[in-house]
């Protein structure tokens, strides 16, 4: 948790910063400073999230192994450590990510415009990140480690999203539905 919200953070640092200094340069009302700051933010918050994700995954394989604690990343500098240090390591997990996009583009679209066998190449490939992470496979060799993990597995992996997803909405319904009774005018005054 500590390792995701010094990632999340460290996205909003250059959101609401440079939201702040657009504002105060009076710039935030052009067009194409907006949309160019909207894609740098953007692209940041990628990255935290990719940093965050990297970090997170390697403190689990040194908890795995011994090497720290369990508690070591629950420390705001050493968490904010742990994310600096994977400033190498995203790189790579960028292109394997467009690696595994492409791949699933090609498959799923370009190929045979069948959705389902874009859903399968998704499952399939699930696991790329973890594997060179945990592995250290790069290339076509982590693509088919993925696949290879995932055999079997397919199903158990859409039941959790679609489980998943199933949680996230009855909560949202209970959160906005509570507020409707608790507040019956909400609707109006923000319209």
């Amino acid at each position: 948790v500590m390792i995701i919200s010094v990632a999340g953070a460290a996205a909003q640092v250059l959101n609401l910063g440079g939201t702040f200094l657009l504002a105060l340069a009076q710039l935030h009302d052009v067009e194409v400073v907006a949309a160019g700051f909207l894609i740098v933010v953007q692209f940041w918050k990628l990255c935290c999230e990719n940093l965050a994700k990297i970090a997170t995954m390697q403190n689990a394989r040194d908890v795995d192994a011994g090497d720290t604690g369990r508690w070591t990343a629950a420390n705001p500098v050493k968490a904010w450590a742990a994310v600096a240090a994977n400033f190498t390591t995203w790189k790579t997990v960028l292109m394997i990510d467009g690696r595994r996009l492409l791949s699933i583009l090609f498959q799923s679209v370009l190929t045979i415009p069948i959705p389902y066998l874009g859903l399968i190449k998704l499952l399939d490939l699930a696991l790329c990140i973890p594997v060179y992470l945990f592995e250290g496979l790069q290339g076509g060799e982590c693509l088919k480690r993925s696949m290879a993990l995932m055999q079997g597995n397919r199903l158990l992996l859409l039941r959790s999203a679609f489980y998943l997803v199933l949680v996230m909405c009855g909560a949202a319904g209970v959160i906005i539905g509570t507020f409707m009774v608790l507040f019956p005018t909400l609707p109006t005054l923000l319209m």
